[in-house]
């Protein structure tokens, strides 16, 4: 079983289910060697040559529940992961547009949207509506957002992220190595050059003033190269001393991959039987969901460029 796998970086995000979240720990203690962050840049940047069948664990946001729930079986495991967060979201007790959004009325936020965006071709009501975000400017969102509150009188949402303390926290146990998320968590590629380059090297000042320790790890919002993030936004975080940046493409990791765009496979649900499956089929699985028919983001967006 041990030689089916090859070495992987898994992502998580929000985890609600706290017995499947520990079975997953135990399951994956079982297929993999799971090592720190600092293995993987030691493979890119020392030549490191026996890393076999070994997992990396990251997670993405900084949801409350990394705290509550996952932080605590972490420790009782001896896990090492890496968490990466936007510090101004998190600083601000705010919380993300995906999070702000979640059971906002899709028609009103339909009728806002095509204020900004011209519609005719009934684009909006082809994707989904967190897809039609996601290639939207950062500023853009918010301000819809911001209507809809107002239209409908309904406040922002208490924050639904840790705080700057339990950031600090968890950072100092010696399991969570920190890294950067973007300051307001935008797609890379739908900002302007100036833009991304605040959001990236903002997000690691900041970060690394929360945590009292320079920040070198990095991972892109959404995070398919090419549609999400380019070279340009690889370029960036080269020139500020960014070491390792996850991608969400899904693959094994090997050293054809730049260390700026390292894949990982996102993991947030499923029996024992269909996370190995996931976790055995790597980039394939991909393919597998495509082929039957499921929709993709990255035909949706291309649709997008060629209407705006």
């Amino acid at each position: 079983m041990f030689g089916l796998f090859k070495n992987v970086v898994i992502n998580f995000h929000k985890i609600t289910n706290q017995l499947w979240f520990e079975n997953t720990l135990i399951d994956l203690k079982k297929y993999y060697t799971i090592v720190p962050i600092q293995d993987i840049e030691s493979y890119f940047y020392n030549g490191q040559k026996h890393l076999k069948n070994v997992c990396h664990i990251t997670f993405d946001d900084g949801d409350v529940t990394f705290y509550e729930i996952i932080y605590p079986l972490l420790k009782r495991y001896d896990i090492p992961v890496s968490l990466y967060v936007s510090p101004y979201v998190l600083s601000a007790g705010a919380n993300y547009w995906f999070q702000e959004i979640k059971g906002y009325d899709s028609n009103i936020l339909m009728k806002i949207s095509k204020r900004y965006i011209p519609d005719n071709c009934g684009f909006i009501e082809k994707v989904p509506l967190k897809d039609f975000f996601k290639m939207l400017p950062i500023e853009k969102i918010h301000e819809i957002i911001k209507n809809y509150q107002e239209e409908t009188g309904i406040p922002s949402k208490k924050s639904l992220n840790m705080t700057t303390e339990q950031l600090l926290e968890v950072h100092k146990s010696g399991l969570v190595e920190v890294g950067a998320h973007t300051l307001t968590h935008p797609i890379l590629a739908n900002e302007t050059e100036t833009k991304t380059r605040e959001e990236i090297e903002r997000s690691v000042q900041q970060l690394s003033k929360i945590i009292g320790k320079k920040v070198i790890y990095f991972s892109y919002p959404n995070g398919i190269p090419g549609y999400d993030f380019t070279v340009r936004e690889m370029n960036i975080l080269k020139n500020i001393g960014i070491r390792l940046a996850f991608s969400m493409q899904k693959d094994n990791f090997s050293r054809k991959y730049h260390p700026l765009s390292i894949p990982r496979t996102g993991v947030s649900y499923g029996n024992r039987i269909f996370v190995c499956s996931k976790l055995l089929l790597g980039k394939k699985w991909s393919k597998l969901k495509t082929g039957i028919g499921k929709y993709t983001y990255k035909k949706n967006r291309e649709l997008f460029n060629k209407i705006r």
